[in-house]
């Protein structure tokens, strides 16, 4: 709804689905609210509903002052048909006057348990009357009743005739409504308007859910004293709303405690308790659906982070779209490049099996690396192969000797071999494996070499020997490696 400063503004606003024609009212109560992005604090404004049939109401607006700050303001509305759970409701009848104010009480047909939340809403009877603009509130709620006054907007406007105020009260809101939360906002009589918020007084009012949207609001001044409070709600999100009240009391006189009652109906955000797992964040399609998704933009500066997997990223931002989009199983494993640290692509070392007991053919053990040679969700391969080079006697065969390896991982490995056969061999005598371990970007390249064997040696076995190619030099001083094949 578009508003010019001192101008009547109306507008149809059509319900989603038809109320039921059998004669019941049409409750229709009705909120300003000037949007999700305040421009600073709004000028007094007097809304009214009227022409209320089944399939549609006209909402009206006055707005006063010179603010030029913004001339965007939004009506929220709810309205209902017949009984509703718990709650009473009614319309109260204002007789003809011609300046001020007016008060009506209103009586509950039956007694609430505690004092009930109330909303009102002027609605007029006559079309178009803009000399009828109202500052509505209510004052004296008890469970029993209550007072809701009307006061001219502009004083010595002429007769006020055929005003109406639609009422409803309850304790708790129906569950049919949908609505998310209902309470109040206090303003003590011991605070004052400050310059800085056009002398009003304005408090941020957290909603306890996020909303997928930013929801309807409904509120109400209860006055205390002779106030005389207006209030609107100058910003309204889905995450909370800002609420301001100016008073006749203004920047020094005597005022009283003020409530603001308010109602909150909308959707709430179906990210709520969406878990979102690597990185990912919730976003919200409708009001109903969600889905996880992975960063699409991340910021261009340069502050490096090594991951656990031993990759270098520019910033924090791209580790984490990585591992999104590749569902990854690693971390940010410390600040800065992995290049130049202290960690190792590769490792090598030997290892004795011990006999025991002595009759045992195959044995497995637990080879640990030094701490900190491996990033801890890198890749690790493992050469393994069985080298009898304590027992090089030449009148001994070895018995074939197969290993593997087991439980790999970035502190450990789990190294097995199993003889087969029966000949003789040393009591104290088993298997010694070399190893050779290395990262995913190690360059662990093995070459196969054939070499010429004596013939003793040979005996149904086809023996070949492995020769490590790789750029440590120290990996260079290793003897020749060598595995068993059983021939076809």
């Amino acid at each position: 709804m578009q508003v010019r400063n001192g101008d009547l503004t109306c507008q149809y606003v059509s319900f989603s689905s038809k109320f039921s024609g059998d004669g019941t009212p049409v409750r229709v109560f009705a909120s300003i609210n000037h949007g999700n992005k305040s421009s600073g604090i709004h000028d007094i404004a007097f809304i009214w509903i009227e022409d209320v049939t089944t399939s549609r109401f006209k909402a009206c607006l006055v707005q006063s002052g010179k603010n030029l700050e913004s001339n965007s303001t939004m009506i929220d509305w709810f309205a209902f048909q017949g009984s509703q759970t718990g709650v009473s409701h009614g319309q109260a009848i204002f007789s003809l006057f011609t300046t001020g104010s007016q008060c009506n009480r209103v009586k509950f047909t039956q007694p609430f348990t505690s004092i009930p939340k109330i909303y009102v809403a002027v609605q007029h009877g006559t079309l178009n009357q803009v000399q009828d603009a109202m500052n509505i509130w209510i004052a004296n709620v008890s469970t029993n009743h209550f007072e809701v006054c009307l006061q001219e907007s502009t004083t010595f406007d002429g007769l006020h005739d055929k005003l109406l105020v639609n009422w409803m009260a309850y304790e708790r809101y129906p569950l049919s409504w949908e609505a998310k939360e209902s309470s109040a906002v206090s303003f003590s009589e011991n605070e004052v308007p400050s310059t800085r918020d056009s002398y009003a007084m304005c408090k941020n009012v957290t909603f306890s859910i996020p909303f997928y949207s930013a929801p309807v609001l409904l509120t109400t001044v209860i006055n205390g004293g002779d106030n005389n409070a207006n209030s609107d709600c100058s910003e309204v999100t889905t995450s909370y709303f800002r609420v301001c009240i100016k008073d006749s009391a203004g920047y020094d006189g005597q005022r009283s405690k003020v409530l603001v009652d308010y109602l909150v109906i909308g959707d709430l955000d179906p990210c709520l308790n969406e878990s979102c797992k690597y990185h990912s964040h919730c976003v919200t399609l409708s009001p109903n659906r969600s889905t996880c998704a992975c960063e699409s933009s991340c910021p261009s500066y340069e502050e490096q982070v090594c991951a656990s997997n031993g990759r270098t990223f520019t910033n924090l931002c791209l580790l984490k779209q990585d591992i999104c989009k590749t569902r990854g199983n690693y971390t940010k494993y410390h600040p800065g490049s992995c290049i130049g640290t202290l960690l190792m692509k590769s490792k090598k070392g030997r290892h004795q099996f011990p006999n025991v007991p002595s009759w045992a053919e195959d044995h497995c053990e637990v080879i640990k690396f030094k701490p900190i040679i491996f990033y801890p969700d890198q890749k690790i391969y493992i050469q393994l192969t069985v080298n009898h080079v304590i027992y090089s006697d030449s009148t001994l065969v070895h018995e074939a000797t197969t290993p593997w390896v087991e439980s790999v991982n970035s502190t450990q490995f789990t190294a097995c071999v199993t003889r087969a056969g029966r000949n003789d061999y040393p009591s104290d005598s088993f298997a010694t494996v070399d190893w050779v371990a290395g990262s995913q970007d190690g360059g662990l390249g093995l070459a196969v070499k054939r070499s010429p064997l004596p013939r003793e040696n040979i005996l149904g076995h086809r023996q070949f020997l492995q020769q490590l190619s790789t750029t440590d030099p120290n990996l260079n001083t290793m003897p020749p490696v060598c595995g068993w094949k059983m021939s076809p």
